[in-house]
């Protein structure tokens, strides 16, 4: 509230340390939730908001999706994640998709590469004392476990990417 934000104000969130925990959208403002009043982002730097603000959007490009990677234990299965990306396939009937033993690591960093928009529902895991080891879950494949390093993704050159969504355990930390 002592922000005095407009209605449909943007507002966008660099958190740092703990406050990577709090969920700034569920504020109570007064008469509503921080999210019911503005449109909230968030960015990991003031360098890099500035960035994607002078960003041109591309016009070219894909919508690429993995959801409900297999990692071989039937009881981490995520069938709410698949039935996400389902949903989102309505939505872009060109859409690029992978599903179960095909939602690999490879897939990823080709597909992620070359698509305007990028959606990965699976598992993921933060790891507090280097975040740069935290962790999305994909299908196993014969040369590799299947995992992705934040570290890793780093190294995408995503300059044609407009929109990257992380729906997984822990990716908002």
């Amino acid at each position: 509230k002592p922000a005095n934000l407009a209605a449909g104000e943007k507002l966008s969130i660099i958190p740092h340390d703990v406050l990577h925990y709090l969920p700034f959208q569920a504020m109570w403002t007064g008469d509503g939730y921080l999210l019911q009043k503005s449109e909230i982002s968030y960015a990991p730097s003031a360098n890099a908001l500035v960035q994607l603000i002078d960003r041109k959007p591309s016009e070219t490009g894909k919508f690429f999706a993995l959801g409900n990677p297999d990692l071989g234990d039937p009881s981490r299965a995520l069938p709410g994640a698949q039935k996400e990306v389902e949903a989102l396939m309505t939505l872009f009937p060109d859409a690029e998709t992978y599903f179960g033993s095909n939602a690999t690591r490879q897939r990823f960093f080709e597909g992620a590469a070359k698509s305007r928009l990028v959606h990965v529902a699976s598992h993921g895991s933060v790891d507090p004392i280097d975040p740069l080891y935290s962790k999305l879950y994909l299908a196993k494949e014969p040369t590799h476990e299947g995992t992705v390093d934040a570290r890793e993704i780093y190294g995408l050159n995503l300059g044609g990417t407009e929109l990257v969504v992380l729906s997984a355990c822990e990716t908002g930390l």
